[in-house]
């Protein structure tokens, strides 16, 4: 009967950016959020069955499609104001349209393009106005002007998105001998 769907519970969450990306398809669909006793962010959304860019392009070049989707709801958020605030492959989930024909499943993997959903929206906030955390996670390459506590500003977003489309880079780790 029912659909599946995901309850996920986090420390800070940006609803309003959710529901944006959700009206215009570019964010599975949010069906309940609230803020528990203690601050916790609870969100029920749809399930996609999908797997993260990162996972599924590896380091290679993102599909046209994907990156035009991405625009898109960039664009979208920008458009009110908001900034996602953690562009990266592992935060944007893709699929393909599901089929029940075995047909179109033979021809899937070749012919059938890519949906793109952009996920994961605890760092998201009101550009000009809100801060990244202060606990902004160090092994990341963030782009010029991302920090632990500074301003969040939409270029932020283009920047981010403009690295990850043909490097597939993401994530910088520094060992402890390195200063």
């Amino acid at each position: 009967g029912g659909r599946p769907v995901l309850v996920k519970f986090s420390g800070r969450y940006n609803h309003v950016a959710h529901r944006a990306l959700a009206g215009r398809g570019f964010a599975p669909q949010l069906h309940f959020y609230t803020q528990l006793r203690g601050g916790v962010h609870m969100v029920v959304m749809d399930f996609i069955d999908g797997l993260d860019a990162h996972s599924q392009f590896g380091k290679s070049e993102l599909p046209g499609e994907v990156v035009k989707q991405l625009q898109e709801a960039l664009t979208t958020l920008h458009e009110q104001n908001l900034v996602h605030g953690d562009v990266r492959r592992s935060n944007i989930l893709v699929k393909k349209p599901s089929t029940t024909s075995p047909e179109s499943k033979a021809i899937m993997d070749v012919d059938m393009p890519w949906h793109a959903y952009l996920m994961d929206f605890e760092l998201a906030g009101e550009a000009k106005k809100d801060r990244y955390t202060p606990l902004l996670n160090r092994h990341i390459r963030w782009p010029p002007g991302v920090h632990a506590g500074g301003l969040m500003e939409t270029v932020h977003d283009n920047l981010m998105l403009q690295k990850i489309i043909h490097t597939g880079s993401h994530v910088t780790f520094y060992l402890s001998w390195q200063g």
